[in-house]
């Protein structure tokens, strides 16, 4: 018999059998938890990136991408996917077209408790706006996945892989994949399955395509995750993270000039504007807006006592230094990396997408300043703006808005006769606003009486004199008040006083445009004007014209070119009235213009005779000059006849005497002059003209 000990070939015995089934069934229950981990629910965000108008302080708006709340309606607008008619759909869809976006983008919180998170990206910026391709970086965080296919980078071909590009002029667009322009989505997850889930902190996201250009144009927002309910970061033992209210400041910049190169299609290799190597901000913004002095405070912060998280984000080019006035903080970590130690300070230098987190405890109510540092804290317009802001700490508020001061003018002085024009600042040169705000002009209670005024808010004015009595000095005046958009100054009001006199008024000399032909006199008479009716006395300057002489005296004048000249020419005049002798406020200038000199045209001429009889003929009856005369006592015979004798009488005619007794026909050639000397051509534009004569028997 076989003992129980014993084992066949090929056989497993029964302990060993239910060890490996137990190990089996482990084994497929450890894949099952796996798998459930791997494919826990994530959170869902949606973003959508598009192009809107932003208001500026100083007046007008300018370009910018943003991006808006996204939703599942546009993500699945036309099916889903990125083909043409899926793109089309999302370009189209209300759901897609209707949140407004903004530069900083939505902000995006995500629980301690949300490890596997997914943002889903619809691009809805248009390439025929100058668009782009976009994708989605977190700063300090893992690169996200794409569910399949390579991560990147996306190359400048459009390839896409850490092996991709073309080789030897291979360059980086995008940092990942890319959300294609005209209504392409994609979507970027950090997923605790893969090993990048999401870390506590504070972060920006913006996009990774072109990122130079793209963070400048506005694609770019806050995102931040605590490592538990109400604890910013799971604390090194030296100091505690926990807090009780929070207050996220971003900073940014506006270059318009950058941003209408970019969406005039003005702006790449070749272009007006290259690169953003000579990027010039125009505008600081906190928190996407400038700040107003007028306003409420801008940041409603804690009450005394609360431990609050100031989360600090630089999301523009520049660096910038977050500074408090009154209040001193601990910095505790940055780029959502928790520093060993706090630190104990009243500023944080935030280099280009820095962000940094401190916590703050205000044990005085009021309002407390957070400023840059730097001193950007105007715009280059002169609008108010500027990285400054107020923290409002309990019931604080910010000073009183105090009314801009308006001083009266010195007068000013015009004459009856002319217009009154003054430049901005104008009236508001002398006055002022105790809180720095722009001031503008406002009419007051008083107009002028005896004239029309104009006045703009930027202080300029127009005045036009209407005198009650011409030829009698008067004042004139009238009253403003300067205002900073919510006060003004009030009463009494400015008042600015306009003396208008009366006197001689200097003459006004008349430029003319004159005509004539090649050696060809042409008469001119100068003109000028006086507002008093005054006698006008003429002087030509300068030497007179350049190429011809001047006969005559001024105002009557006669022009004569040089000989052979043809062109332009010119002289100036002043007039004088009398007896002021007072100059013309300019010299008038005559302008010449000489044509050039047409030749005349000599026509074939035929005549007939008999035999051994002399004939009379005019040459010049059916000869012409387009732009003169014919001179008929310039014929000359350039060729004489070959069977006769021709005499040239004086008058365009000659005389022919044929041989005697010769029968048949001869020729002669000729020309002759027009009124200023030229030599004829004859239809052709040879130099000759040919006549021919016939000669008959009787």
């Amino acid at each position: 018999m076989q003992s129980q000990s014993e084992v066949r070939a090929g056989e497993v015995p029964d302990r060993s059998r239910e060890m490996m089934r137990r190990l089996v069934i482990s084994a497929l229950a450890l894949v099952g938890v796996m798998a459930f981990a791997a494919s826990a629910p994530a959170v869902t965000l949606h973003l959508i990136a598009k192009e809107f108008d932003k208001p500026l302080p100083g007046g007008g708006t300018v370009k910018m991408w943003g991006f808006a709340q996204g939703s599942w309606a546009c993500w699945n607008a036309g099916g889903g996917g990125n083909g043409t008619a899926a793109k089309a759909a999302r370009m189209a869809s209300s759901a897609c077209t209707a949140p407004l976006a903004s530069s900083p983008g939505p902000r995006l919180t995500v629980s301690p408790s949300e490890t596997n998170v997914r943002i889903r990206v619809v691009n809805l910026l248009d390439s025929a706006d100058g668009g782009e391709n976009i994708s989605l970086v977190i700063p300090g965080q893992p690169m996200p996945h794409h569910g399949r296919g390579n991560p990147g980078p996306t190359w400048t071909n459009g390839s896409v892989g850490k092996n991709a590009g073309d080789s030897g002029v291979r360059r980086v667009r995008s940092f990942g994949r890319e959300t294609v322009v005209d209504g392409g989505r994609r979507q970027y997850r950090w997923n605790n399955g893969r090993d990048n889930n999401l870390r506590p902190g504070t972060y920006l996201y913006h996009s990774g395509t072109h990122p130079q250009l793209q963070v400048q144009m506005g694609l770019y927002g806050a995102i931040t995750r605590d490592a538990a309910a109400g604890e910013a970061y799971a604390p090194p033992p030296s100091y505690a993270t926990d807090y009780d209210n929070e207050v996220l400041v971003l900073y940014s910049e506006i270059d318009t000039v950058l941003h209408d190169s970019v969406t005039s299609g003005d702006y790449g290799p070749g272009l007006g504007t290259t690169s953003t190597f000579d990027y010039q901000p125009d505008y600081y913004l906190v928190n996407g807006e400038p700040f107003d002095t007028k306003a409420a405070a801008t940041i409603p912060g804690p009450a005394v006592g609360e431990r609050t998280l100031l989360r600090m984000l630089n999301a523009g080019f520049e660096i910038h230094i977050a500074s408090l006035q009154g209040l001193r903080m601990q910095l505790i970590a940055e780029d959502g990396n928790p520093y060993p130690v706090a630190r104990d300070e009243y500023s944080a230098i935030l280099a280009p997408l820095k962000t940094k987190d401190a916590i703050l405890t205000p044990a005085v109510e009021g309002t407390y300043a957070l400023y840059d540092g730097m001193l950007n804290l105007s715009n280059t317009d002169g609008s108010v703006g500027g990285m400054l802001s107020f923290l409002q700490v309990g019931a604080g508020t910010l000073p009183p808005n105090s009314a801009p001061v308006a001083v009266d003018d010195p007068a000013y002085d015009v004459h009856e006769n002319s217009i009154l024009t003054i430049a901005a600042p104008g009236v508001l040169d002398n006055d002022s606003d105790p809180d720095g705000h722009p001031i503008t002009a406002v009419m007051g209670a008083i107009n002028v009486a005896n004239g029309s005024l104009t006045l703009n808010p930027d202080g300029s004015f127009d005045y036009v004199p209407i005198p009650a009595t011409p030829g009698v000095a008067y004042v004139d005046s009238f009253t403003y008040r300067a205002s900073d958009g919510v006060l003004d100054s009030g009463s009494p009001e400015a008042t600015v006083t306009i003396s208008v006199t009366v006197g001689n008024n200097p003459p006004v000399a008349d430029s003319q445009l004159v005509t004539t032909s090649e050696q060809e006199a042409v008469a001119i008479t100068l003109t000028g004007s006086d507002l008093d009716s005054d006698p006008i006395l003429y002087t030509v300057t300068g030497g007179g014209p350049t190429n011809g002489s001047l006969s005559g005296v001024a105002p009557v004048l006669t022009y004569t070119p040089d000989l052979g000249f043809a062109g332009s020419d010119s002289f100036t005049f002043r007039v004088t009235d009398l007896p002021y002798m007072a100059d013309s406020l300019s010299d008038g200038v005559v302008d010449i213009t000489v044509a050039a000199n047409q030749a005349p045209i000599a026509h074939v001429d035929s005549a007939s005779t008999p035999q051994n009889q002399g004939v009379n003929f005019s040459l010049t009856d059916n000869d012409s000059d387009p732009d003169g005369l014919i001179d008929v006592t310039t014929v000359e015979i350039t060729k004489p006849a070959s069977h006769g004798i021709v005499t040239v009488n004086g008058d365009g005619t000659v005389t022919y005497g044929p041989d005697d007794d010769y029968t048949g026909s001869d020729s002669f050639r000729y020309r002759v002059m027009d009124d200023d000397g030229e030599w004829s051509t004859n239809p052709n534009g040879g130099a000759n003209t040919k006549v021919r004569v016939n000669i008959n028997l009787p």
